[in-house]
């Protein structure tokens, strides 16, 4: 999840997060996989905490739940809150950015993690940059990962579609 879409539903929304209507209603469905992020806001004095959100997916139905969304708590609060409150797979997937510490936590709490694709680009860009690769050659080799992706993601688009 976007931080910009954590932002909006947290701080420009009149309706409350748990009851905005892009998320179906949770009734005890198995999660499957959730996505989890927070914002890096600046701790300057006056400045906003970090939002912490975690979205569900039931892969036999594609639907999607609004499991967490607050600021405050830990990322090992976070985690068990979601895995007291609902029915988790015993086989739980995380995706997320590289945020190591994020990682360390899910990792403690028995969940397989997949890095997001938005953030393995900038992290695989990050690494090259830290090698010395020049900007030219960086670029072609991101829009090649970025095809790369693309592609997969459209096979198993296609292979769903089939199925």
């Amino acid at each position: 999840m976007s931080s910009s879409k954590l932002k909006k539903i947290f701080y420009e929304n009149d309706i409350p997060p748990t009851r905005n209507p892009i998320y179906s209603q949770y009734n005890g469905q198995t999660i499957d996989v959730i996505i989890i992020d927070d914002t890096k806001s600046k701790r300057r004095s006056g400045g906003r905490p970090s939002i912490k959100g975690a979205l569900g997916l039931d892969l036999e139905t594609g639907e999607e739940f609004l499991l967490y969304l607050g600021a405050v708590k830990s990322w090992s609060e976070v985690l068990s809150y979601i895995k007291g409150k609902y029915n988790v797979s015993d086989e739980m997937y995380a995706i997320c950015d590289g945020d190591s510490n994020l990682q360390q936590h899910l990792e403690d709490c028995g969940y397989r993690i997949q890095q997001c694709t938005n953030h393995f680009v900038k992290t695989s860009m990050y690494y090259l940059w830290k090698e010395q690769y020049p900007k030219e050659e960086r670029m072609k080799i991101k829009k090649e990962i970025s095809r790369i992706i693309s592609t997969l993601k459209n096979s198993v688009a296609k292979a769903q579609n089939r199925s």
